[in-house]
């Protein structure tokens, strides 16, 4: 989260930080849950048997 107002995603002397009308920090954040999606996708495909129940 602290990276998020670093030079990393707001590149200084920009003023009003913003990539199609939309803040640096907000896709920043899409970015982000769009890799947690596809990592958690990747997850449950590569270890499909981790869901293993007793009553089976």
């Amino acid at each position: 989260m602290a990276t998020t107002f670093t030079t990393v995603v707001i590149p200084p002397g920009t003023f009003v930080p913003s990539i199609l009308g939309m803040p640096y920090t907000l896709w920043l954040g899409i970015v982000v849950s769009i890799i947690l999606v596809l990592l958690t996708y990747f997850a449950t495909r590569f270890h499909p048997d981790s869901q293993k129940t007793d009553s089976e």
